[in-house]
């Protein structure tokens, strides 16, 4: 029984850096795919595991393509907002719900949502993200630190301005929070 499960986690091993060896050499540079269909899957590769050589070529696919994404791209933003979030809703069967992704990989997704003018405003999506990087189950301090950056680049980069004044004393009864939180 222990043999087949090792086995089983060896193949899967195997298959991932198959995969990834496969979209870096015959994907990209065959133009098989484009660097926007490859990029999430690079992305959660880079936090998937703990096999260093999975790892190793998953941060070799990630820095080859990173470059190549444009993140102002609205698919590619509705893609690490479903990552970052989840997909939990009632109207969602049991295969289409997906939870939301690790603390490491939140931290990444926000790094990249921070340089990205179309998710800044993409409302209410922002507002989730923000509030679950402060308040959320699996936060942390950097978490907390980026999340806060994040908010930041909302209020810099909103170009609805009238959404934005609906939701400012949101952001502040939550900033306020997080301040009465470090008093204690």
């Amino acid at each position: 029984k222990n043999y087949a499960l090792l086995n089983n986690k060896l193949y899967l091993q195997t298959l991932h850096k198959s995969l990834i060896d496969f979209l870096y050499f015959q994907g990209i540079l065959c133009q098989l795919v484009t660097a926007e269909e490859v990029f999430v899957t690079a992305l959660i590769a880079r936090f998937n595991g703990n096999v260093e050589y999975v790892l190793n070529a998953a941060d070799k696919l990630y820095s080859k393509i990173k470059t190549e994404v444009n993140v102002e791209n609205a698919h590619i933003v509705h893609k690490l907002y479903e990552l970052y979030l989840g997909q939990s809703a009632k109207n969602l069967n049991a295969t289409q719900r997906r939870s939301a992704c690790n603390s490491a990989l939140k931290l990444q997704i926000l790094a990249i949502l921070c340089r990205s003018n179309t998710a800044c405003n993409r409302f209410p999506h922002a507002v989730k993200v923000v509030f679950d990087a402060l308040f959320g189950a699996q936060t942390y301090v950097k978490l907390k630190l980026a999340g806060l950056e994040f908010c930041k680049q909302v209020f810099i980069q909103a170009a609805d301005s009238v959404q934005l004044q609906k939701l400012t004393p949101v952001f502040k009864q939550g900033l306020l929070k997080l301040l009465r939180a470090k008093e204690d």
